[in-house]
């Protein structure tokens, strides 16, 4: 699988962390899949203004995610960038549980 994985896949740089990041963000994808097969899903309204399910509080964790880290590197470079994922981790929680 590996040597496989390896011929196929030379034409794209890849690093331990784009490794990482897609294969989690592959599993969460398939978690949700399993989550949503044993327990479906009830669409409910938090704090945004229409009724979400949990894929789109997934989506929209995500991407909001993606604009507050690149909003951080916009400001402050890659000083501290710790801070960013806290403050996008903090963020993603508290869409994903109250959004």
């Amino acid at each position: 699988m590996i040597e496989w994985l390896a011929t196929n896949l030379e034409w794209m740089y890849w690093t331990i962390p784009s490794g990482i990041f897609f294969g989690g963000l592959f599993l969460v994808v398939a978690g949700m899949g399993v989550w949503d097969h044993f327990s479906p899903n009830i669409n409910r309204k938090g704090f945004f203004p229409m009724e979400t399910s949990r894929g789109d509080r997934l989506f929209i964790g995500i991407i909001s995610t993606i604009g507050i880290i690149l909003l951080w590197l916009a400001l402050f470079g890659d000083n501290f960038l710790w801070g960013a994922i806290a403050l996008s981790s903090a963020w993603f929680l508290i869409e994903a549980r109250w959004g």
